[in-house]
């Protein structure tokens, strides 16, 4: 027999608040170094608001437009969980297909490779196209 006793209590509250804290902790430190030097950083080096707002004001924003936000957050939560499912799905049938019948998957498998490499493409095109394209143009 060993020497190990086992308590059927499980960890106490304390001890689950320390270990929170071990575990957390430094993060939040950072978290709160970086937010510090970043509303010290835009009052000390004279940011303009438009270019970088303070965290402070981001924070009463988000505060001021909760009744707004919120909604459109849960919409666009509901939009890309629809679209995670739907692709999810697609992509398990194709994979089945695909592992199912050699040939297929042979004939596919490079649009599944272009597919794939298309995405990343589409979705950094308004990004960059927004920063380098110049002001908007008028008709």
């Amino acid at each position: 027999m060993s020497g190990i006793v086992v308590s059927a209590e499980g960890p106490s509250v304390g001890g689950r608040a320390v270990r929170a804290t071990r575990e957390w902790g430094p993060a939040l430190v950072v978290l709160a170094l970086v937010l510090g030097t970043w509303e010290g950083a835009i009052v000390a080096f004279h940011v303009q608001q438009f270019l970088l707002p303070k965290p402070s004001d981001i924070a009463s924003s988000f505060w001021i437009e909760r009744h707004t936000l919120w909604p459109a957050g849960w919409y666009t939560f509901k939009e890309a969980l629809g679209g995670f499912v739907i692709g999810s799905a697609l992509g398990v049938v194709a994979a089945t297909v695909v592992g199912r019948f050699k040939t297929v998957g042979t004939a596919l498998m490079p649009i599944f490779i272009a597919a794939s490499s298309l995405a990343p493409m589409i979705a950094s095109r308004s990004s960059v196209g927004a920063r380098f394209a110049g002001p908007p143009r008028r008709k």
